[in-house]
C-alpha cells in the first residue's frame, strides 16, 4: 500500500466534497454530522451514568467533553434532565 502525501490541491478537493457529504448525511440521518456525533457521545454518557458509579467529571472526559459544565449543559439540552438527576 502506497502512502501519498497530502497536497493543498488534494485538501481543497476534499473540502469541496465535504459540503456534499454533509448534505447527504443530513438527508439520510436528519441531522448534521456534528450534531449526530454529539448525540452519540451524550447517549454513551447517559448509559455510563445509569450503569456505573463513575464521577460525572470522568464520564464527561470519557465521552470527549473538555469540561463538566459544558457536558452538563449539553446533556440538559438533549435529554431535558440534569446528569446527576439521571443517576437518581
Amino acid at each position: 500500500m502506497k502512502i501519498r502525501s497530502l497536497s493543498a490541491t488534494s485538501l481543497s478537493a476534499l473540502a469541496a466534497h465535504s459540503a456534499q457529504i454533509e448534505r447527504l448525511f443530513k438527508h439520510s440521518v436528519s441531522s448534521s454530522p456534528m450534531r449526530y456525533y454529539l448525540h452519540v457521545r451524550l447517549t454513551r454518557a447517559k448509559r455510563l451514568i445509569e450503569q456505573t458509579e463513575l464521577p460525572m467529571v470522568e464520564i464527561a472526559i470519557a465521552c470527549g467533553f473538555v469540561s463538566a459544565s459544558y457536558f452538563s449543559s449539553c446533556f440538559r439540552a438533549v435529554f431535558d434532565i440534569n446528569p446527576s438527576a439521571c443517576r437518581n
